[in-house]
């Protein structure tokens, strides 16, 4: 379908090839059945997340096939799949955050992880950002980078209204991208004509988008040795950490998921349960202050 981005189309490429094509390429297109489906789900159902992948590759594929005329019936429909699994979010506490944000002004590219703490971006986000988007204390966020399955990459406007945003930061943060901008622009007169100018704030060696998994890897798990915290972040706890102390902090919930790109508060507030009960003590503690002043 046109509608389904490069990256969308090579993954459910992917999993169709390896998961259900040795299962259903002796059977004809027309007789595929519902109970051949259930049964690759069900050979898998240990890995709820590949089966969720594929089924939604499987889906696809039959509504196209049913939209050609091709099929009358549906196989994927009415079949069972694992729930999705709930990982637990692990997050930092406010001393650790400030650790954190100490190393990191001393390792390499330690001012991604600082910006991505401050602002709670997405990765896909703060990778894709350009130096155009920083205009004094103000970050505007407006697209993603995207990596292809073959080595190529891309860059797209974020999906919904929510995500395109506009998110302050700090006169110490701005400060910290102004360094970062300086040692960038070393680096980049040194390549000489090995530099790819794409104007992004955090790029890699030869300028061009950075992998998470290289992140990860180069520049994130260095910076966590030296906080030596008993714990396992990820990315995303930058992100998760951020919410989560603005909202300890008494923030409106609706900044913060402003500040985060939500579709809508109620995600937020989802995301970020584990929140409530403070605030509703917060709330508890305000009321009965001001009963007192009265």
């Amino acid at each position: 379908s046109s509608r389904l981005k490069p990256r969308t189309v090579d993954g459910y490429d992917h999993s169709i090839r390896k998961y259900a094509l040795p299962r259903l390429r002796s059977i004809k297109l027309g007789k595929i059945q519902r109970t051949d489906i259930q049964a690759i789900y069900d050979d898998f159902a240990h890995f709820p997340t590949t089966v969720r992948n594929l089924h939604s590759a499987l889906n696809a594929m039959f509504s196209w096939f049913i939209r050609r005329g091709d099929l009358r019936t549906h196989p994927c429909r009415h079949t069972d799949r694992p729930k999705k699994p709930t990982r637990e979010m692990v997050i930092m506490e406010q001393h650790e955050a400030a650790a954190f944000a100490g190393h990191c002004i001393e390792m390499p590219l330690g001012a991604m992880f600082a910006f991505a703490l401050e602002t709670g971006m997405r990765p896909e986000e703060y990778t894709a950002l350009r130096w155009s988007d920083i205009r004094g204390l103000d970050v505007m966020v407006s697209r993603v980078v995207q990596f292809q399955k073959g080595g190529g990459y891309y860059f797209e406007d974020c999906k919904t209204k929510g995500s395109r945003r506009r998110i302050p930061i700090t006169e110490s943060m701005r400060l910290q991208l102004f360094r970062h901008r300086r040692e960038q622009n070393e680096h980049r007169i040194k390549m000489k004509g090995t530099w790819f100018n794409e104007d992004l704030v955090f790029a890699n060696e030869i300028g061009r988008p950075l992998r998470q998994s290289n992140i990860i890897r180069r520049y994130f798990v260095p910076i966590l040795d030296l906080c030596k915290f008993d714990k396992h972040l990820t990315l995303y706890s930058l992100r998760h950490t951020m919410a989560t102390l603005l909202l300890m902090a008494g923030v409106n919930p609706k900044i913060v998921s402003e500040r985060l790109g939500h579709s809508s508060i109620v995600l937020t507030l989802d995301t970020y349960s584990h929140v409530l009960p403070h605030i509703q003590d917060e709330a508890t503690a305000a009321m009965e202050r001001m009963m007192r002043r009265g």
